[in-house]
């Protein structure tokens, strides 16, 4: 298993999960297990009330990176899983990605756009 860095909201969550995809599985388990403690602790459950909220409300973004955070793996926006972050992901999540990494990932999506 590999650590991956998920971010989401303004809050990372470190995740060991076989693939990145996998890593966006394992955290979503886990919010929904926190939504299930019959009294919410956010220091029980890792996670504040209002990540647990906005999941179940369909308004939770997630973006990985690797456990660095040199790279930007995959991301899920507004439900859909996205092998290469797409720029309204990056847009929603823009407090977590630094300038360096929004850039190389725009090039990427223009470099995709390039050769479809």
């Amino acid at each position: 298993m590999t650590n991956f860095i998920i971010g989401t909201g303004i809050v990372f969550f470190t995740v060991a999960a076989d693939s990145p995809a996998q890593a966006i599985e394992v955290l979503k388990k886990r919010i929904i297990s926190a939504s299930r403690m019959e009294h919410f602790d956010a220091s029980r459950a890792g996670m504040s009330y209002s990540i647990v909220e906005a999941f179940a409300q369909g308004r939770l973004d997630f973006i990985v990176f690797n456990e660095d955070r040199t790279d930007i793996l995959c991301g899920e926006y507004r439900g859909e899983f996205q092998e290469l972050a797409s720029r309204e992901l990056l847009d929603a999540l823009t407090e977590l990605v630094p300038e360096g990494l929004r850039m190389k990932q725009l090039q990427r999506l223009y470099a995709r756009s390039q050769t479809s």
